[in-house]
This record gives C-alpha cells, sequence and structure tokens, in this order.
C-alpha cells in the first residue's frame, strides 16, 4: 500500500516517519529563530494550494534522507541551529511523529510543527 490511498487511512507502508526533503538553516520557517527544516511526503488532503504537491502526489522522486545524516548535520550545527520544523507533505499522519520528535529534542533541540 502506498503512502496515500484516502482522507481516512494513514501511512500502512512503514510507519515510520521518512524525511524526503530538508533546508539546512532556513531564517522564514520560525519566527526569530534559525531552524534546519524536515519536509515529509504524502497528505491526507489535497490543498489546490499546496506549496509542495510534489512531494505529496509523487514522493518516489524524492530521495529519502536518512535520520543518522540529519543527525549528524544537526549535532555539527547545534551553535547556529535552533531548532527542527518538521513539516510536509503532513507529518501528523506518521503513527511515529512523537517518537521522532523526542529523537530531536533529546539532541538539545526546539522542535515547530507545521501542518
Amino acid at each position: 500500500m502506498g503512502l496515500y490511498t484516502s482522507g481516512e487511512k494513514r501511512i500502512r507502508e512503514n510507519d515510520k516517519v521518512k524525511i524526503k526533503g530538508m533546508i539546512g538553516a532556513s531564517f522564514l520557517d520560525w519566527d526569530g529563530k534559525i531552524v534546519t527544516t524536515l519536509f515529509v511526503p504524502g497528505c491526507n488532503f489535497r490543498c489546490p494550494y499546496c506549496q509542495n504537491w510534489e512531494l505529496v502526489e509523487h514522493p518516489e522522486k524524492f530521495e529519502e534522507i536518512d535520520f543518522g545524516r540529519i543527525k549528524k548535520f544537526l549535532l555539527g550545527h547545534k551553535d547556529f541551529i535552533d531548532g527542527v520544523c518538521v513539516t510536509g507533505g503532513e507529518p501528523t499522519i506518521y503513527e511515529d511523529l512523537p517518537d521522532f520528535i523526542k529523537k530531536i529534542k533529546d539532541m538539545g533541540f526546539l522542535v515547530k510543527l507545521d501542518t
């Protein structure tokens, strides 16, 4: 089963948060903070104004970014990055989102969720 099938269904393929895009340092995604922005694929809506429609409709076009790579980047820039913004797609369709956020917070970063 794919990332999205209908409005009532959540991700079933692998309920692990997948990261398919990353901006190392964003000054726009959290007022007054410098953050790393992580993009997840999939969404249970089809908003006509979605800025990341291709990530939602064609997630296979984007390479998955391993959490180890993200962790290495964050820890290597801890003196510069204030937090992490998780957006998408729609992050809340992932069942293990709380565990994913905890891993980031355990590294000492703030977390903002944009849904």
